[in-house]
């Protein structure tokens, strides 16, 4: 939900509240003053018939003063003064008329009667609906001009802040830092240039950090192979003993694993650092052909049976150089881990890639299956990054990828819809 609505909804609920509140009080406050005064006119129109029976010593007739009705009933004992609310027939309208009624006792001589006054609220009721009606309005009106004019001043004064994170949104480490737009707000100002000062901070972080990792492959990985490469000389030169020849072959193997760690912590981080940014539509089935051909000699080796079944759809658009270290990993990964003489399921679909192979039982933990540096064999001379790389490469685009072991068969399946 927008701020905006939020903030409108919040004004909305809060002057339905106070008016609601208001409008019951000032009714009842209304309500009150008419009978009030209701109560003052039945009071003088008693002191109007008392002084009557005083002065003439009979009851006056039934009579009608300003539509009141004025009646008198023998009573034997004594009446109790009470003012109370009741409902008369209207013949002519066929309908009960809502009435206030003053009932008080009267004596001429020793006869004793209940005088009763009865005053229609009729009008009172439809000044008090007319008033509450137009006061309905007046407040309906004055709600809609005010949630308009919070709506549209709002819009007005949050504009910058919309700008800002505009600009936010399309902000690349590639582009430099971002440049927001002046803001005669303070606070948002204030939100612009901290953001300025932030983003130019993140660029020349990202800046020494690609500078050093270019500078750290090139300078050790130079070494490196100038090590090997003396190493294989010196292997190849035939002036070495038995002895000799093993502890220079491990001094090899170490270098050579040095090498490959040192490569594949550089690629992570270039990852990570999002340094692989052409886009491209990748053939996703054209890629496992290709790697499936590539790894071929090692599945002979292995004796391993390959079952696939790919659709030509799935195109997916990403780097090809991580499309190309994604798919070559998790072949790699099912190949070195299968058992001798076991199988290989490649399959695609829409949007889902699903490599299954019929590897021994891990012992490690599932939620461990993509961490850095775990190994299922902890001898084995596996770097224990190749799926971490691949988590990482499916992080960088927001797919999904799960590990599952079901029906012995080791199972991994990259979904290349991007997650929100």
């Amino acid at each position: 939900m927008k701020l905006l609505t939020k903030t409108n909804l919040y004004y909305l609920v809060i002057l339905l509240a106070v008016f609601t509140v208001g409008g019951v009080l000032f009714y009842f406050s209304l309500l009150s003053v008419i009978n009030e005064n209701t109560n003052e006119r039945l009071q003088q129109e008693k002191l109007q018939v008392t002084g009557f029976i005083k002065n003439k010593d009979v009851l006056p007739e039934n009579v009608f003063m300003l539509a009141d009705s004025l009646t008198f009933v023998p009573v034997t004992g004594q009446v109790k003064e009470q003012m109370k609310d009741t409902f008369l027939m209207d013949n002519f309208e066929g309908e009960l008329i809502p009435y206030r009624m003053l009932l008080f006792p009267v004596s001429i001589g020793n006869d004793y009667y209940q005088a009763t006054i009865f005053k229609p609220t009729l009008e009172s009721d439809d000044l008090v609906e007319s008033i509450i009606s137009t006061i309905g309005w007046i407040l309906a009106i004055l709600i809609a001009m005010l949630l308009l004019f919070n709506y549209f001043f709002m819009r007005n004064a949050w504009a910058p802040f919309y700008s800002t994170l505009e600009r936010l949104r399309s902000f690349e480490l590639s582009r430099g830092p971002v440049e927001f737009e002046r803001s005669t707000t303070r606070e948002f100002q204030e939100l612009n240039t901290a953001l300025e000062q932030m983003t130019s901070k993140i660029v020349n972080d990202y800046r020494n950090m690609k500078e050093f990792t270019e500078n750290a492959s090139h300078e050790t990985q130079t070494p490196l192979a100038i090590i090997r490469s003396r190493l294989e000389l010196m292997i190849q030169s035939g002036k070495l003993d038995e002895k000799q020849m093993k502890e220079i072959q491990v001094i090899y193997e170490s270098a050579t694993r040095l090498s490959k760690l040192n490569q594949a912590l550089l690629l992570l981080t270039k990852i990570e650092n999002n340094q692989f940014t052409g886009i491209q539509p990748v053939n996703i089935k054209e890629l496992i052909e290709k790697k499936l051909n590539l790894f071929d000699d090692l599945i002979l080796h292995k004796e391993i049976r390959v079952q696939r079944s790919l659709q030509a759809g799935l195109i997916v658009p990403m780097n090809p150089i991580l499309a190309d270290i994604l798919i070559s990993n998790l072949l790699s990964n099912a190949i070195k881990h299968n058992i001798r003489g076991g199988e290989l399921f490649v399959e695609t679909s829409k949007d889902t890639l699903t490599i299954s192979n019929s590897g021994l039982p891990l012992k490690q933990q599932t939620y461990e299956f993509f961490q850095r540096f775990r190994k299922a064999n902890p001898s084995s001379d596996s770097l224990g990054l190749g799926l971490a790389i691949v988590k990482q490469i499916c992080s960088s685009y927001a797919f999904t990828v799960q590990y599952n072991y079901t029906n012995d068969l080791h199972e991994i399946r990259v979904n290349f819809t991007k997650q929100a």
